[in-house]
C-alpha cells in the first residue's frame, strides 16, 4: 500500500504553516477549506500527469522523492529522457538569394533525419515555401503555406501584418503554421523558417517597425499553440534579420542558427535545433545532460562551457579532457582546425598531417587538412574520390546531392553503362518497389530482367514491372491466391479464360445481381377463376367473372432512370456463380415492379343487368406481400447459355370508372390469398456480350458509371420470344425474364428490355 504524503496547510490570511492536514483524494482540507495538499492518490498508469506510467501523479514523485527533477521543470528526470515524436516543419523563403540554402536542405535534410533517428528521433518533416513553391533548387518544398493554410495571419496581429505578403514573409507564415498544422498529438512543435531578409516582406529590416511587430505576433501565436520556433538565417543576412530571428527562437524556447556555408553547415543546424528541443543523456547515465553541468551542477564537467558534459565531447587521445579544451589548454593546433596535431598522423608515417601537407610529403586535394592517401579512393587511382568528381575525372549523376561516389565505382546491375542510382535519379528506369535497385535487376533472368537467385521478382507477363508492384498498385489481380496475375495463369496455361475477358474461369463470379425489362404486348386474365363478388363495385353491383385483354403500360421512370415503354421488371436478387464452363447456379429473383391496364373498358352490370357502368383496370404488385421467385440461370458456353425462372406474383388491382374517375375499387390479391405461379416453359437464351443487335444503355445520358448505386456490369444480356406457363400466364408472363429460342409468347410479342448488373439498359433485339 502506498502512503499518501502530508504537508503544511498554509493559513490564507497570514501565511502561516502551523497546522499539518493529511493527504486526501479530493483536495481539500476541511480545518479551514484551504486546500492545501496536492492530490496524490492513485490515478490510471500514463494518464495524465503520470508520465512513468506507475500510477502516482508525476508532482507527488517528485514531492516524495520517487522521482528526480534535476532541471526543476516539473517533469521526472525518467520522462526527460523519453524522447517524444517531433513535427519538423520548414518554412522557406523561395527567393533567388536562397538558392544554396534551399539546395543544401533538399540534399542533406534526409542524413541529418536519420541521423537523429539513429539517436532516438521519430521525425515527420514538411517543407513548405511561403507563398510557391517554385521548383528548381526548391524540388524538395512538398507544398506552401497560402496553398495550405491559407494567408490570415490569426489571432489579433498588428495592423501591418493581418495577411500572409511575398515569397519572403516569414514572420506571418510562421503565425499562420503554428496555429493551423495539424500537429502530431504529443508530438514536440518545431517550426525552423529560413530565409536571409526581414521577416514581414523581405528586403529592408524595420526593428522598430512592421518587421519587429511580426516577431512579436509570431512569438505570442507560438507561445499559444506550444511550438517553438528555430529560424535558419541565411548567408548574408545583416544584423536585423539575425536579431529578429534570434528574438523569436529566445521568445519561444528554440534555437537561432546563423548558416554562413550551407553545404557545409545546414545538416548540423538541423541536428542541433532537433537535439536543443529535447532533454538528452549523451553518456547514458540516467541523468538529463543539462543537469550535470553549469548552472544547475556548479562543478560539473564542462570545460568549454557549451552544455554537453566533457565525457560525451570529442576526445582524440583519449586523455578525459575534450579536445579543444586541450588546444585551449595548450595542446598544438597549427592547422586550426580543432584536432590536436598530436592526434593527426593518419598514413601511420610519425609525421602529424599539416606538416605532411605543408612540406610535400603528402597532397591534399580537397584542402581538408587530411593527407589524399587517408582518404576514400575507390577506384584506386590515388586521387580522393571528391576530387575526382571536382575536377571531371570521375562524373557523379547525383552530385545534385552529393553522395560523392564517382559513378564507377557504383553498381551498374542492367550493364547498361550508367550507374544503378543514375539510372533512377536520371528516369532510365523505375524502382517500383523502392528499394533502390531497378526494377530490370530485381527481375529473374527468365522473365527478361537483369537477376539470378531465390530473392528475384516475377514479371510473368514479362511487361518489365515485377508481378509484386503490379499486386501493390492493383493492376494485376490473383484471384485464386497462387502468387501469381491471373493473366499469367491464362498465358501460361495454368488456368482457363474461355470467354478471353482476362478473368479465370474458376474465379468467375459468373452473372451479377441486376434487373431485367420488358415489355407485354398482350395478355389475358381470365376472373372466372376467381370472380369479382357481387357489391364489390358498390351496392347492387353484379359478380364478374370475364376474361379481360390487357396491354403494357409504360412504367416511364424507375428508381431516376428512363425505361421507356418498359412495363414489367424483375431484380436479380444475388450473384450466379459458375465453377466451370458448364455449369448452373440458382438464384432468388423478385418481381419489382409490374404495369398493365386493361385495353379497352370492362362492362359492370348492376341489379341483374338492368344497368351497367364501366371500369378501366390496372395491375401491379401488391403492396403488402413481395412477388418472389427462383431463376436458375445455366452456362452451357462461355458466351452464355439459357435459363429458366419461376416466381409467385401477388398481383394488386385498380378499378377505375371511366365516367367517374374519383371512384376506384382496389383488390390486393395478398388479402385473399390469390397468387399467380409463373414459370417459363421453353428454357430462354442469355448472352455475355451482346450479339443480337442489343442496343446498351438505352434512354439513359450522361455518366452511367455509378447506376443504381454500383458499377456497370454487363454479363447478362436476354434475347428472343418468351412463353410461359401456369395458371395465369397471360397476365404474368412478363415475370420471369427474357425469352429465348424464337418460340411464340404466351402473351407477350416483345420481350425486349434488359437491365443488367446495377441497373445497365439494353434493348434485345428479336434474333
Amino acid at each position: 500500500m502506498r502512503l499518501l504524503i502530508n504537508y503544511a496547510c498554509c493559513d490564507p490570511v497570514t501565511s502561516e504553516c502551523t497546522v499539518t492536514a493529511p493527504a486526501d483524494c479530493l483536495g481539500t482540507y476541511l480545518g479551514d477549506g484551504t486546500d492545501c495538499t496536492p492530490n496524490c492518490c492513485p490515478i490510471d498508469p500514463f494518464s495524465e500527469g503520470d508520465c512513468n506510467g506507475n500510477g502516482i501523479p508525476d508532482e507527488c514523485d517528485i514531492l516524495d522523492g520517487t522521482s528526480n527533477d534535476c532541471n526543476g521543470n516539473g517533469i521526472p528526470d525518467e520522462c526527460d529522457l523519453i524522447v517524444p515524436p517531433v513535427d519538423l516543419v520548414f518554412i522557406m523563403d523561395t527567393s533567388g538569394s536562397m538558392d544554396d540554402e534551399a539546395r543544401a536542405l533538399c540534399c542533406d535534410l534526409e542524413s541529418a533525419i536519420l541521423n537523429l533517428g539513429l539517436a532516438g528521433f521519430d521525425i515527420t518533416t514538411t517543407l513548405l515555401g511561403i507563398t510557391e513553391n517554385p521548383g528548381g533548387d526548391f524540388a524538395c518544398l512538398e507544398s506552401n503555406v497560402r496553398d495550405e493554410f491559407g494567408d490570415v495571419v490569426p489571432g489579433t496581429p498588428p495592423p501591418c501584418c493581418t495577411t500572409l505578403g511575398n515569397l519572403e514573409d516569414w514572420g506571418p507564415a510562421t503565425a499562420i503554421v503554428a496555429a493551423n498544422f495539424p500537429w502530431v498529438e504529443e508530438a514536440i512543435r518545431i517550426i525552423v523558417p529560413v530565409s536571409d531578409e526581414g521577416p514581414r516582406n523581405g528586403n529592408t529590416c524595420f526593428d522598430p517597425g512592421s518587421d519587429r511587430d511580426s516577431i512579436t505576433h509570431a512569438i505570442s501565436i507560438c507561445q499559444e499553440n506550444s511550438v517553438i520556433a528555430s529560424p535558419i538565417t541565411g548567408t548574408g543576412s545583416n544584423s536585423c534579420v539575425i536579431t529578429l530571428a534570434t528574438d523569436l527562437a529566445d521568445g519561444t524556447g528554440g534555437t537561432m542558427f546563423e548558416s554562413n556555408d550551407p553545404e557545409a553547415d545546414l545538416a548540423g543546424a538541423i541536428i542541433e535545433i532537433v537535439l536543443a528541443a529535447a532533454s538528452h543523456d549523451c553518456n547514458a547515465n540516467a541523468i538529463p545532460d543539462e543537469c550535470e553541468v553549469p548552472p544547475i551542477d556548479p562543478v560539473g564537467p564542462d570545460c568549454n562551457s557549451n552544455g554537453t558534459p566533457d565525457d560525451c565531447e570529442e576526445d582524440c587521445q583519449p586523455n578525459g579532457t575534450p579536445d579543444d579544451c586541450d588546444i585551449a589548454g595548450g595542446a598544438a593546433d597549427v592547422d586550426g582546425n580543432g584536432v590536436p596535431d598530436e592526434c593527426q598522423d593518419c598514413n601511420g608515417n610519425g609525421v602529424f598531417d599539416p606538416d605532411d601537407i605543408s612540406g610535400g610529403t603528402s597532397q591534399d586535394c580537397n584542402t581538408n587538412a587530411i593527407p589524399d592517401e587517408c582518404e576514400i579512393d575507390c577506384n584506386g587511382n590515388g586521387v580522393p574520390d571528391d576530387c575526382d568528381i571536382d575536377s571531371g575525372f570521375s562524373d557523379d549523376c547525383t552530385s545534385g546531392c552529393g553522395n560523392g561516389i564517382p559513378d564507377e565505382c557504383e553498381a551498374d546491375c542492367n550493364f547498361n553503362g550508367v550507374a544503378d542510382t543514375c539510372d533512377l535519379v536520371l528516369g532510365n528506369s523505375e524502382d517500383c518497389n523502392v528499394n533502390t535497385i531497378p526494377d530490370e535487376c530485381d527481375i529473374r533472368v527468365e522473365d527478361g530482367g537483369f537477376c539470378v537467385g531465390a530473392e528475384c521478382s516475377l514479371d510473368c507477363q514479362p511487361n518489365g514491372i515485377p508481378d509484386e508492384c503490379e499486386f501493390a498498385d492493383g493492376s494485376a489481380v490473383d484471384c485464386n491466391g497462387n502468387g501469381i496475375p491471373d493473366i499469367c495463369d491464362i498465358l501460361n496455361g495454368l488456368g482457363a479464360d474461355c470467354n478471353g475477358d482476362g478473368a479465370l474461369d474458376e474465379c468467375n463470379p459468373g452473372v451479377k445481381p441486376g434487373h431485367d425489362l420488358f415489355v407485354t404486348d398482350a395478355a389475358i386474365h381470365d376472373f372466372a377463376e376467381t370472380p369479382l363478388p357481387a357489391d364489390f363495385f358498390g351496392t347492387g353491383s353484379d359478380p364478374f367473372a370475364e376474361s379481360v385483354n390487357f396491354v403494357g403500360d409504360p412504367i416511364g421512370n424507375y428508381n431516376g432512370f428512363d425505361v421507356e415503354d418498359t412495363d414489367t421488371i424483375i431484380e436479380r436478387l444475388e450473384d450466379a456463380n459458375f465453377v466451370e464452363v458448364v455449369s448452373s447456379d440458382t438464384i432468388d429473383i423478385e418481381l419489382v415492379a409490374l404495369s398493365l391496364k386493361s385495353n379497352q373498358p370492362i362492362e359492370v352490370t348492376f341489379n341483374g343487368g338492368t344497368s351497367s357502368k364501366f371500369y378501366d383496370i390496372v395491375i401491379s404488385l401488391s403492396p403488402s406481400v413481395p412477388s418472389l421467385g427462383t431463376m436458375t440461370i445455366n452456362r452451357t458456353t462461355c458466351a452464355g447459355g439459357n435459363y429458366e425462372a419461376s416466381i409467385d406474383v401477388v398481383p394488386f388491382f385498380t378499378f377505375t370508372e371511366v365516367d367517374d374517375p374519383p371512384a376506384q375499387f382496389t383488390l390486393d390479391a395478398a388479402d385473399i390469398g390469390y397468387h399467380a405461379d409463373v414459370d417459363t416453359s421453353n428454357f430462354p437464351s442469355w448472352e455475355r456480350v451482346p450479339t443480337h443487335d442489343q442496343t446498351i444503355a438505352l434512354g439513359l445520358t450522361g455518366d452511367a458509371s455509378n447506376v443504381f448505386g454500383a458499377p456497370w456490369w454487363f454479363d447478362f444480356y436476354i434475347f428472343g420470344d418468351v412463353a410461359h406457363e401456369g395458371p395465369h400466364p397471360e397476365v404474368h408472363s412478363t415475370g420471369t425474364g427474357g425469352g429465348g429460342g424464337g418460340g411464340q409468347c404466351a402473351g407477350i410479342t416483345s420481350c425486349d428490355r434488359d437491365l443488367i448488373g446495377t441497373g445497365g439498359l439494353n434493348q434485345n433485339a428479336q434474333p
